[in-house]
């Protein structure tokens, strides 16, 4: 199993990147008027950068506005936990 998993990881470290290349030369990949218009490649992209760069390329309060609605979504679900227990 572990052999066969391997060979599959090596074989595909293989064709993805052949088969982009293959799209990316023979096709005008990303253009908007083109017949390929990726348009999920802008929020790829982004991802990438703020891989890179790291949370200093997000908005100056963002992470505060994650962390407070990550908070209420923990007491939201704390709450219902509670009020459905109590009513069975």
């Amino acid at each position: 199993m572990v052999l066969s998993q391997a060979v599959g990881m090596v074989i595909c470290c293989f064709v993805a990147p052949l088969t982009f290349f293959m799209f990316y030369k023979a096709y005008d990949v990303g253009d908007p008027n083109s017949e390929y218009k990726a348009p999920y490649a802008l929020i790829y992209r982004n991802m990438a950068v703020l891989g890179v760069e790291g949370f200093s390329a997000l908005p100056h309060h963002c992470l505060l506005l994650c962390w407070v609605f990550f908070g209420f979504a923990i007491v939201v679900n704390r709450n219902s936990r509670n009020t459905n227990d109590a009513n069975h």
